[in-house]
């Protein structure tokens, strides 16, 4: 775990009720559920003191908070809709000083990434750092790190209902008025119009043929790695 005066807790979005693949959280890559995936790799980010489950209270997600639970992560059950509502009320009750936003269908997010980002977060002072502003990562590797001061701050101000659905979508709608910072990664982590997010059928059978052929060599790959095979 990290050792930081700001704690700093990735806060993992997830629930069964997706309209285009329900269910899909617990759908298998591997032997793994997709969750399953993503909390493990975030639990290799050295920055991160704690990760934590942000689903809703609708009793079809208390299955994704059993699977946290045996992975030994704390959940936050929360308004379905409202999920900006829901990050802030989870980051309260952690305690979080600062936020990393992961969406739950990205089972190839990388840790090594994500602890960039926090280091750019610190040392510009951001309010709000992202991979998709002057995108230069791969999508479906994507996080956002912000401070709850800023977490507070949108809460208070966004009266937009679609709005909040998007939990961020305030800040990117008033850069403005909040500090913000791209993370600048190099070009080798950037495929044009290449996806690793599960949002279809068609998208999970791509990145369970892909993690099936990269694990035969590896446990774990990283993003250079799903780069290297896909540029192969």
């Amino acid at each position: 775990m990290a050792k930081n005066k700001n704690k700093i807790i990735c806060i993992v979005q997830a629930r069964m009720g997706s309209t285009r693949l329900p269910g899909k959280m617990m759908a298998k890559i591997g032997n793994k559920p997709i969750l399953q995936h993503v909390i493990e790799r975030l639990a290799l980010c050295k920055h991160v003191d704690e990760v934590i489950l942000a689903t809703s209270t609708n009793p079809k997600d208390k299955i994704l908070v059993k699977l946290a639970g045996s992975m030994g992560i704390k959940s936050f059950a929360g308004d379905e809709d409202d999920v900006l509502k829901r990050f802030y009320d989870a980051a309260r009750k952690f305690n979080a000083d600062i936020i990393v936003r992961v969406p739950g269908e990205e089972p190839f997010i990388d840790p090594g990434l994500v602890d960039l980002g926090i280091d750019i977060h610190l040392k510009s002072n951001a309010d709000y750092t992202s991979t998709i502003i002057n995108r230069k990562l791969i999508k479906g590797l994507d996080f956002e790190i912000f401070t709850f001061k800023t977490l507070e701050r949108i809460n208070a101000l966004d009266k937009d209902i679609s709005s909040r659905e998007h939990v961020t979508a305030y800040i990117l709608k008033n850069p403005s008025i909040f500090k913000m910072t791209a993370c600048d990664f190099e070009k080798r982590y950037w495929l044009k119009d290449v996806s690793l997010c599960v949002d279809t059928q068609e998208d999970l059978e791509k990145l369970r043929k892909i993690y099936d052929d990269l694990s035969k060599k590896k446990s774990f790959f990283a993003a250079e790695g799903i780069i290297d095979y896909l540029n192969s």
